[in-house]
């Protein structure tokens, strides 16, 4: 395991001169420091080619996500359908790849199916297809929800996914340890990985410092 601060501590041992001191070229703050990397995180997994074998350690866990039943047509300029869905009761955090969605005890394992899919599914001459548990990502209004198909019942599920950001997904729904102690969360990071990260990021903050101008004035106007 290797927590975000050890992560953006490495990221500053980066820009170390000879006398051993970091670099003015690290002077951004944690928080921005982060930002680069969680973009830069992403970009080398998605880029990553489809057989790379990817360790349990990049798989976050949500082990309570809740549901609420809502209707099925989510537009207020036209009237109900009358068909209700299972809707999570909290935005979910961006995901790079959605791994499984299970019950509770791992008994049930729902499919996971493209929102413009699922209709194709319900009308399927195969029984056992119509009437399976479907899984679906919608994002609405920028916001990302996970909604269960076929299984009114079905109240709380877990999720295991690779997120987009490591941070926020373990503060899904308001987790009190996870929104107080940040820097201490898992990276979810492979090894292999984490090099290639740290250099995207370096040469990612340094160009923008090349980019920009010097502010001789130094108040707080417009860089001039």
């Amino acid at each position: 395991m290797k927590t975000v601060r050890e992560y953006i501590t490495d990221f500053r041992h980066i820009g170390e001169d000879q006398t051993g001191y970091q670099s003015d070229d690290t002077s951004y703050s944690d928080q921005a420091i982060w930002a680069r990397m969680v973009q830069s995180r992403a970009t080398v997994i998605k880029n990553l080619p489809k057989n790379t074998t990817l360790s349990d350690n990049m798989f976050q866990t949500l082990t309570c996500v809740m549901f609420e039943e809502v209707d099925a047509n989510e537009c207020d300029l036209i009237p109900p359908s009358g068909c209700a869905i299972m809707k999570s009761t909290c935005e979910l955090p961006t995901i790079l790849r959605l791994i499984s969605v299970t019950s509770q005890l791992g008994n049930e394992t729902y499919d996971i199916v493209r929102w413009d899919q699922i209709q194709g599914k319900l009308n399927s001459r195969i029984e056992s297809v119509q009437k399976a548990t479907y899984v679906s990502i919608r994002n609405l209004n920028g916001k990302q929800y996970i909604y269960l198909i076929n299984n009114p019942h079905r109240v709380n599920a877990v999720v295991v996914a690779i997120a987009e950001d490591p941070v926020k997904f373990a503060q899904f729904c308001g987790d009190k340890d996870a929104n107080c102690n940040p820097l201490e969360l898992d990276i979810h990071t492979d090894a292999a990985l984490q090099d290639i990260v740290l250099k995207m990021t370096w040469d990612s903050i340094l160009g923008v410092r090349r980019g920009a101008k010097v502010d001789i004035v130094n108040d707080d106007g417009n860089i001039q």
